[in-house]
């Protein structure tokens, strides 16, 4: 059984979806699709058994010599039952992972630069999906998508905290006018006692005269 499903997640990851085209193939590189599985053991049995029946096609990427795997032969996609069924009902799935492919591959290009990094709904689109899909994320995708929702976290605690001080401050400042309207108050009420008083005295001293 587990052996099945690493072999449908290896094979949608190595198929391209345009539309309502026919599937092509597509290279990738052996680590990023051994990244799919904990199981390094199995994913390599699986790989080596499609390469040997000449199902898959290992190579090496040109500029990094990395090593690199596609589909041999692009009928496969066409004729073989069970791959068609997989792509039918993991179409949608598929759309998506290769959207999120797109920007992770530029967050890598940017040296993993927190700017490239998901926020607000494209960042709950991907998290929603990744809750949901029956596809598996690749190491760096899902690096990706923790460190996005970790600056997500971060940023929401920072904005918690700004606005705690901004009440504060705010508090403070009501505290202030109240502490002054009473000082003034007072002041006010002495200065018409003081007022009172002196008329009171003004008035006797002219009675005496």
């Amino acid at each position: 059984r587990d052996s099945q499903e690493l072999t449908r997640q290896l094979f949608l990851r190595l198929v391209s979806l345009d539309g309502d085209s026919e599937a092509t193939g597509r290279r990738l590189r052996w680590s990023t699709l051994a990244s799919l599985s904990d199981d390094q053991a199995l994913i390599k049995k699986i790989r080596d058994t499609f390469v040997t029946a000449r199902l898959l096609t290992m190579d090496k990427d040109p500029k990094t010599r990395e090593p690199t795997v596609e589909v041999a032969h692009e009928a496969l996609l066409r004729e073989w039952l069970r791959l068609d069924k997989w792509m039918d009902t993991s179409r949608e799935d598929i759309h998506i992972q290769r959207r999120l492919n797109v920007v992770v591959g530029e967050w890598l290009q940017a040296d993993k630069d927190d700017g490239y990094l998901l926020t607000s709904s494209r960042l709950i689109q991907f998290e929603e999906w990744t809750s949901s899909a029956n596809l598996h994320l690749t190491r760096e995708e899902r690096e990706f998508i923790d460190v996005s929702l970790a600056e997500r976290t971060a940023r929401q605690a920072a904005d918690q905290l700004r606005l705690e001080r901004e009440k504060m401050l705010e508090r403070r400042t009501r505290n202030r006018l109240r502490v002054l309207v009473v000082v003034f108050a007072t002041a006010t009420i002495f200065g018409l006692l003081l007022s009172q008083f002196a008329l009171g005295q003004q008035q006797i001293a002219e009675s005496r005269l």
